[in-house]
């Protein structure tokens, strides 16, 4: 068992709870307690050793990489720009850890501001973003990526598109997978009465799905970078290599069951209301996206669904906003208490989804660079 993961999963709840219910936003020691837990993920995100998915599979692109000439020449399992970091990384420092320290950095920060910025309960966001991905401790590239995009939303509130297709174009640096966010600007503005939503919704998901053979068929005739790493996402399978298994149908069902709790929860608690903020309709615009995303990849590839976390990401900031409708303080408290009971459900099937029969923890024990000369069970 994950011990040390539930401890914090069970702390960041209580506080996160505290703060719904009580004026603790407004006092000073707010922002301190959330850039302590902010400070924790970073700490452990980056001391880690031999954990977290895919470990070998990047400390040994890293040990191959030394210098700028060997990242030229590495051939195209990894973006260009993540490439030539390491190389620069490898070659100043020589220190894998290092590498960790500056891709947490990025997270850290594009993450922590975009929270505390845009949430109005930042610590609640960061419940959500511990219970949905561990709060990237155990990062991998694309993660890298979806931080950057998440500091985008900035660019996407101000209608600067440069700004932000710049920053789609660094997050593309570290995946190539970043170019869907792209979409995010218009879809932004887009407004839907409910009726509309609805309605707008049910024919996507039921066009895409229709549609998915055939888009199938096109991808797999793309060419060039993107066209290659669609490919090898189109070709793998459940049980892949790596200590992360791809999900299984009964994943991909848990996943649509837990958007459809969503979509109920957004369209009953905030309405019309959403209309009425253009900040809160463009995130609820984001996510409802993420679901016509969801249902349009799941027919094809299992591996291919982790685009949809671009879109995804922004439940982190939209459970708070649902969780202030209520005017009352106890019908408050009793959403928090829901909204717990179903974070938990993401967070064991994190879990789940991480290990299992024939499959090594990436997780736990931990095991830091303090330490990385003992033999640890759980190793992979």
């Amino acid at each position: 068992m994950n011990d040390y993961l539930y401890i914090i999963f069970y702390i960041l709840g209580l506080v996160a709870l505290v703060g719904i219910v009580t004026n603790f936003r407004q006092k000073g020691s707010y922002l301190v307690t959330y850039l302590g837990f902010l400070l924790l993920f970073f700490l452990l995100s980056f001391l880690r050793w031999e954990r977290g998915a895919d470990w070998t599979a990047y400390q040994g692109m890293y040990d191959k990489i030394s210098s700028l000439s060997d990242a030229t020449a590495f051939g195209d399992s990894f973006e260009t720009g993540y490439k030539y970091l390491a190389g620069i990384v490898h070659a100043v420092f020589d220190s894998y850890t290092v590498f960790l320290f500056v891709q947490a950095c990025i997270i850290t920060f594009c993450m922590g501001r975009t929270i505390w910025r845009y949430s109005p309960s930042p610590i609640f966001s960061l419940f959500v973003y511990f219970a949905l991905i561990f709060a990237n401790i155990f990062f991998v590239r694309q993660y890298v990526a979806i931080a950057i995009t998440m500091f985008a939303f900035t660019y996407i509130v101000q209608r600067r598109f440069w700004k932000f297709a710049l920053c789609v174009l660094v997050a593309m640096q570290f995946h190539s997978s970043a170019l869907i966010f792209l979409l995010a600007y218009p879809l932004y503005k887009w407004r839907f009465s409910t009726p509309q939503l609805i309605w707008s919704l049910a024919l996507s998901i039921l066009l895409s799905l229709l549609l998915s053979r055939v888009m199938l068929t096109l991808f797999g005739s793309m060419g060039g970078f993107v066209g290659d790493k669609i490919a090898n996402y189109l070709g793998a399978t459940e049980g892949g290599s790596g200590s992360m298994k791809l999900p299984t149908l009964a994943d991909l069902a848990f996943g649509l069951l837990s958007r459809v709790f969503m979509v109920v929860s957004v369209l009953f608690f905030l309405g019309k209301s959403r209309l009425k903020d253009v900040r809160l309709n463009g995130i609820v615009n984001f996510y409802l996206f993420g679901i016509v995303l969801y249902s349009f990849t799941a027919p094809i590839s299992l591996a291919l669904v982790r685009i949809v976390n671009y879109y995804d990401f922004f439940m982190i900031l939209l459970l708070p906003y649902i969780l202030y409708v209520p005017g009352r303080l106890l019908n408050r408290f009793l959403l928090a208490l829901i909204f717990s009971l179903y974070l938990f459900t993401r967070f064991m099937s994190l879990n789940n989804q991480y290990s299992g029969e024939g499959y090594a923890s990436p997780f736990s024990p931990y095991k830091s660079i303090f330490d990385k000369q003992e033999q640890v069970d759980g190793v992979y």
